[in-house]
């Protein structure tokens, strides 16, 4: 038999997040089970402010929130979303299935700000980095 224990939500003042803690203990035995969830976080790692790439080659632009449960991730340049699905193979721009940027064979196009913007049920959070061609500026 499970008891709900406590549910516990707080509003952190410095991070801005919700935070959510559900207890359950087992009568029976006295397990208990934590789950949380907060939303989505760029305060440990936002996008690299400049990230440098070369005409014709690739580059992988990570996006790593903190965020549970598992964000939605949606990709913008220059504030314009760029409607990506992730896993695509069949773009040249694509969004992997992890949530980061893929540009492939790269031009003076791409030069650009790119923004990842993540969603959970408890909030939405975006951090912005700009794509340069090496030895260009």
């Amino acid at each position: 038999m499970y008891i709900l224990c406590l549910i516990f939500i707080a509003n952190t003042v410095n991070l801005k997040e919700k935070i959510i803690v559900l207890h359950i203990i087992n009568v029976s035995f006295f397990p208990v089970i934590f789950f949380t969830a907060f939303a989505p976080t760029f305060v440990k790692e936002p996008l690299a402010e400049i990230i440098y790439g070369v005409v014709g080659g690739n580059i992988t632009y990570p996006c790593n929130p903190e965020a549970a449960p598992t964000p939605t991730y949606t990709w913008l340049k220059n504030n314009v979303e760029l409607g990506l699905n992730p896993g695509d193979t069949t773009s040249r721009v694509r969004m992997l299935q992890n949530g980061n940027l893929l540009i492939l064979n790269i031009n003076p196009g791409d030069v650009a700000y790119y923004t990842c913007r993540v969603e959970n049920q408890l909030g939405r959070v975006s951090s912005t980095g700009q794509l340069q061609i090496a030895g260009e500026d």
